[in-house]
């Protein structure tokens, strides 16, 4: 169970890096 919640919490900070740089590209390159 707690290394199920580790593995969906390290992937939930990966999508949550993923979005990051994504909204800062956004940013930075404007459209």
């Amino acid at each position: 169970m707690s290394i199920n919640w580790v593995t969906s919490f390290e992937e939930g900070l990966r999508k949550a890096r993923a979005e990051d740089k994504l909204l800062m590209a956004d940013f930075f390159n404007p459209n």
